[in-house]
């Protein structure tokens, strides 16, 4: 008797401590996901351009973790961006350090383009940064029939830098910023004029990509700042070994980017 109500009590722990940690887990969201994905970093560090990331807000936290499991997700497409990056980064970095451009917009590259210079959207945005042509030209850029320098990596980007400087000189933080990149500095106004919120862009309601876009950054971030603990980085030094697919040359507008890719990607018209 004795020895059965032992079991039983011991059995009752272990059905208790399965609950609390079920439903710790579960308070993050409606998927359970390890703690050690979870935690990817330090709290203090998981921020956007030095600005700070609600991750202490489980709505918040989930869709991060979202986005992390999907972009982490080992597959060719991926491996070969991450080739890619190597190249097309040397590039964009001293660009965005020149003209005072936090270094975490490159990963706005690699969300828009997968930095394949092929991508061409249904509204013909094109090139790695899917830039719009009236956005182009108006960032001083050329686009005609024979000549679109949205093609160009080094201008291109040195257009983007305006661009994304102006938005912050307007909004005032780096990551309105990026979302006025995604869907308008226009429309992100009305937004915050309808709902009285100049403060707190994590906090409007609009369109579902637009608020996600930040989600989907720092997801990027997290991915090349750790691409062993993802299992990138034997593929990363095996692929360059191998010949590239995708080459940079100077030409006499800049660098070039010349892309040779088996893979395409979808991306989103911006503007």
């Amino acid at each position: 008797m004795k020895k059965r109500k032992l079991l039983a009590w011991g059995y009752g722990i272990l059905v208790i401590g399965s609950i609390a940690e079920y439903n710790a887990q579960c308070a993050y969201g409606s998927s359970i996901v390890k703690p050690k994905k979870e935690l990817s970093f330090e709290v203090e560090k998981f921020s956007f351009a030095n600005e700070a990331f609600p991750y202490h807000d489980k709505n918040h936290h989930h869709k991060y973790l979202v986005y992390e499991k999907q972009i982490a997700n080992t597959n060719i497409e991926t491996a070969q961006m991450i080739h890619r990056s190597k190249d097309a980064f040397q590039i964009i970095e001293p660009i965005l350090r020149k003209h005072g451009i936090p270094d975490d917009f490159k990963y706005l590259a690699v969300l828009e383009s997968g930095l394949n210079q092929n991508i061409v959207s249904s509204a013909n945005a094109t090139g790695v940064w899917q830039l719009m042509g009236t956005t182009a030209q108006a960032m001083g850029l050329t686009v005609n029939e024979e000549v679109d320098e949205r093609l160009d990596l080094a201008k291109s980007t040195v257009a983007i830098c305006k661009l994304l400087k102006s938005h912050k000189r307007f909004f005032g933080t780096w990551t309105e910023a990026l979302v006025a990149f995604n869907m308008g500095n226009t429309a992100l106004f009305k937004f915050q004029k309808a709902q009285n919120n100049f403060n707190d862009v994590y906090a409007l309601r609009m369109y579902v990509e637009s608020a996600h876009v930040i989600y989907k950054i720092i997801a990027y971030k997290e991915l090349f700042n750790n691409l062993e603990k993802y299992g990138y980085a034997h593929s990363c030094k095996a692929g360059a070994k191998q010949k590239s697919k995708t080459n940079f040359k100077i030409v006499s507008s800049g660098f070039e980017l010349l892309a040779n890719l088996n893979t395409e990607s979808k991306a989103a018209s911006k503007n």
